[in-house]
């Protein structure tokens, strides 16, 4: 979002890596997260469009059953919790870090985490993004 490359079309490229990564490791779970935010104008600008639109893909992915889940990031960090206006600072980090935490917490929950699947007699391992 910060360098303006085609920002319009970023939630439907963030659909089509989550349906590739779906479509190669069907088992897995997928855990993407909405921007944290920036003190940077334009960026913060795009993230408004963007974010919102994640919830609405990850659900429907939902629905035809794949194990499929967002973190809002902005409610773990905020714009004091930054570095130099875009990254985290350690603080800010471990903030991100309880968010994941409570997301794969969630899939737990869910019953969504599930010992991995054999492939030709080894295991394989889910994607990690």
């Amino acid at each position: 979002m910060i360098k303006d490359v085609d920002p319009a079309n970023a939630p439907q490229r963030l659909g089509n890596l989550l349906d590739e990564c779906v479509a190669a490791c069907p088992d897995a779970v997928l855990i993407t997260a909405q921007l944290t935010p920036t003190t940077n104008a334009t960026a913060t600008m795009f993230m408004d469009i963007f974010n919102p639109t994640i919830p609405g893909f990850v659900a429907s992915r939902v629905k035809a059953g794949k194990k499929v889940m967002t973190v809002d990031m902005r409610a773990y960090v905020n714009t004091t919790e930054l570095a130099d206006g875009l990254h985290p600072t350690d603080f800010g980090y471990n903030q991100m870090a309880i968010g994941w935490h409570d997301a794969i917490q969630q899939a737990v929950s869910m019953g969504w985490i599930t010992p991995p699947v054999l492939v030709n007699g080894t295991s394989r391992r889910g994607l990690y993004l």
